[in-house]
Formats: structure tokens, C-alpha cells, sequence
């Protein structure tokens, strides 16, 4: 790559809201102690989704 551009998205904020309220309404299943194994670990993906829930910027 010769030049790296800075670039925004605007991304509506109604879809966050959407994204949000998507996450609170999250039925997980019950952990079977597979870890990676079988898909993705049960307890990494909810800590992941707090993140976008609760700790991630969207705006900056």
C-alpha cells in the first residue's frame, strides 16, 4: 500500500439502538465445556458482546 486514508463511517443511531437492544435480548445456551472445540467459547463471546453493549465507543 503506497498511502493509508483516515476515513469515518457514519453508521445510524437507530442501528446502534437496534445492535443494543439485540445484545439485551440474547438468549444464551447453556455451557458445554467444549471450549473452542465446538464454535466459540461460551464465556469469551458474552464478555465480547458486554464490550459492544457496555464499554465501546461507537461514535469515536
Amino acid at each position: 500500500m503506497e498511502n493509508i486514508e483516515k476515513f469515518m463511517i457514519n453508521v445510524p443511531e437507530k442501528d446502534i439502538d437496534l445492535l443494543h437492544q439485540k445484545i439485551d435480548l440474547t438468549r444464551w445456551p447453556d455451557e458445554v465445556n467444549h471450549k473452542w472445540s465446538h464454535g466459540t467459547d461460551l464465556n469469551f463471546l458474552k464478555e465480547l458482546t458486554n464490550y459492544w453493549r457496555n464499554e465501546f465507543h461507537w461514535r469515536d
